[in-house]
């Protein structure tokens, strides 16, 4: 369970993105997800286009760009509008580090990449007044 598995994901320059990733063994049974979970997003020359995270101790819960679920294994991955109009269309790597709570092993805290892949940024066209 250490190799993470590649997920491909695109988004509309200037739009909301957002995609939720239940984490679940075999049987169905929900990964307990922990604080704290990081994802950046990186050009070709290994620049950091933009960095999504989890933050417990956070006074504005909003801000926040990942969210989570312990109980149902839920990740939530956030990207506001206002964030992505910045993002130049191109293809960019990222990969999403988690910690979770290994109950089935050992019973201990542990961190993990859980996806990489692409990240394809579409253009945008249409400009809305």
């Amino acid at each position: 369970m250490s190799t993470a598995v590649t997920v491909d994901l695109s988004l509309d320059q200037g739009s909301d993105f957002g995609v939720q990733i239940y984490w679940v063994d075999g049987s169905q049974n929900p990964f307990t997800v922990l604080s704290p979970m990081r994802m950046e997003i990186r050009d070709e020359l290994n620049n950091v286009l933009y960095t999504l995270q989890s933050d417990d101790d956070q006074t504005d819960p909003t801000l926040q760009t990942i969210l989570y679920n312990s109980e149902s294994g839920l990740i939530q991955l956030m990207i506001p509008a206002v964030d992505s109009s910045n993002f130049p269309p191109g293809i960019y790597n990222y990969d999403l580090w988690v910690t979770y709570q290994d109950n089935a092993v050992t019973n201990q805290t542990r961190l993990r990449p859980l996806i990489r892949g692409n990240v394809y940024v579409n253009g945008r066209v249409t400009k809305v007044l």
